[in-house]
């Protein structure tokens, strides 16, 4: 771990010094924006939101924009004006334009005054120190243009570096912060990263924001207050909703590896992620709860970085335990490494096809366990007819095609969850009245194993994921498929990794942390 900083920069007197602001009405150029000019005795500064940035080392085409902020209105807009110059700010982060131009109303210029802001340490304070970029669902900001570096210091936001200062779950606006612990102490550390040649780099899930403009907006001033607070070169990355960006999901950490670091290779050894939602359990801890959640953790692990509680990193409490939920990559990894040269006709070691004649094969098994696939291979290499739920909407659609398929003498797999006897038992009856013999599949991949593979399909557009019910729906009405019901034969079908040759994403994935 990298060691503390031994002593806090100077601080000197924030108190903002009064100046005054003349807002200079914008002529009918479309490219334009307002700009303030302040002057005053002792000191002057210029706030304006031109796009004027410092191009940064992001390969993407999107141009970085500074923040927008309401800096005044003119006499007659009033709040009409305030809420325009929001709404280009929101078309600067979502939109194309990269003009990032007010509107002009042709009003006069109107005398306000403005302080002038000094940063903790003691530096003149610009709105132009920060930059924002979208990249899809993904929001980057920089502040203070963080060079690239090897060693990378990284960290979750919320109950990492800052928390609710109000006590409140949620924050009630975006000023209810404070920092995890003594300023001192957490900033400190992170001065010391920065002199010891780290990048500093944020990587926050805020599902919240969607597709909320507004919202977005308001969180990147937040993230304006706390950097400006810090006044450290840092790079944050913000998640806004639930796709392959959010944590513990390697998105973020492959963009900003791809293009937020200038094209230097990252030192895994050297680098590290400190986050709180780490998987400890009960009791690690007196008179503190377990943790929500274990995704820094694993978002860590994904990255194949060194991970941090903030209280190991901060405050130098020893290593607390932690357990991990859900499906564990590395069984995964241990059956691809198995199977690795497995060509698709073996990809179903147990299963036989009936050589002549007509057969009923009913599958069981969870969502997400390998049904459709097994099912499309009787289909287009043995000529069976599918008949699934999802595409026909009813279960009685289901059994009144099964029936009609027979009838016309064609062998039939059902393609469902068939988790209950009762469900079973419609299509045996179907075969009972036909003289026609029913086989049992039962796909025997673990429900763990089989939501890590649901997730596989939704990150690579497949299909979309299913809800937790669903699994635990058909958990809750399985009952293990018996000869006793009238199969010909119950077959087990273990899981078999295959993936296609061009489908190197995901392959990827599947050995990987997704939940």
């Amino acid at each position: 771990m990298p060691k503390r900083a031994s002593s806090l920069d100077p601080q000197p007197d924030t108190r903002p010094t009064k100046a005054r602001a003349v807002v200079k009405a914008t002529s009918n150029s479309s490219s334009a924006t307002p700009t303030l000019s302040s002057s005053s005795s002792s000191t002057s500064t210029s706030i304006c939101t031109s796009t004027s940035h410092k191009p940064s080392q992001f390969a993407p085409a999107k141009k970085i924009h500074p923040f927008f902020t309401k800096m005044t209105r003119s006499k007659s807009a009033s709040r009409h004006d305030a809420t325009l110059r929001i709404a280009v700010g929101a078309q600067a982060v979502f939109g194309d334009t990269d003009s990032g131009a007010a509107p002009d109303n042709g009003d006069a210029a109107e005398t306000v005054d403005m302080p002038i802001r000094i940063t903790p340490s003691g530096r003149e304070f610009h709105d132009d120190d920060f930059g924002v970029r979208v990249h899809g669902t993904l929001c980057v900001v920089e502040y203070q243009q963080p060079q690239p570096s090897a060693r990378i210091a990284s960290f979750d936001m919320d109950k990492t570096l800052i928390h609710v200062k109000s006590g409140r779950k949620w924050p009630k606006d975006r000023h209810d912060w404070e920092y995890l612990g003594p300023r001192d102490v957490v900033r400190n550390k992170l001065v010391q990263l920065h002199e010891d040649g780290y990048k500093l780099v944020i990587f926050t899930n805020q599902a919240g924001i969607g597709a909320d403009k507004g919202k977005l907006i308001d969180f990147q001033l937040k993230i304006k207050d706390i950097l400006h607070n810090l006044d450290i070169p840092f790079q944050v990355f913000i998640a806004c909703t639930k796709d392959m960006y959010r944590k513990p999901l390697p998105g973020m950490w492959h963009y900003f590896v791809e293009h937020g670091n200038g094209g230097v290779a990252i030192d895994h050894e050297a680098s590290f992620f400190v986050g709180d939602a780490a998987g400890r359990p009960y009791g690690w801890k007196p008179k503190v709860k377990k943790d929500f959640a274990d995704t820094d953790r694993k978002f860590a692990l994904n990255a194949g970085i060194g991970f941090y509680t903030p209280d190991e990193f901060f405050f130098d409490e020893p290593v607390a335990p932690f357990e991990l939920t859900g499906y564990d990559p590395q069984f995964f990894a241990t059956l691809l490494a198995a199977t690795t040269a497995v060509p698709a006709s073996s990809r179903f070691p147990t299963v036989t096809v009936r050589e002549e004649g007509q057969e009923i094969i009913v599958l069981v098994g969870s969502p997400g366990s390998g049904k459709s696939t097994l099912s499309a291979w009787l289909r287009d290499e043995h000529g069976y007819t599918v008949v699934n739920q999802d595409a026909l909407r009813s279960r009685d659609k289901c059994v009144k095609e099964a029936r009609l398929a027979v009838q016309r003498g064609e062998s039939v797999v059902i393609d469902n969850t068939n988790g209950s006897k009762e469900t079973r038992a419609l299509y045996l009856e179907i075969a009972q009245a036909h003289d026609v013999p029913a086989r049992c599949l039962h796909l025997t991949t673990p429900v763990p194993l089989a939501q890590h593979l649901d997730m596989i399909r939704d990150l690579t557009g497949q299909r979309p994921r299913l809800p937790a019910v669903a699994f635990r729906a058909y958990e809750s009405r399985f009952v293990q498929p018996s000869a006793d019901e009238g199969f010909h034969e119950v077959v087990p079908v273990p899981f078999v990794p295959f993936f296609a040759e061009d489908d190197e994403m995901a392959r990827k994935l599947a050995v990987m942390w997704l939940t």
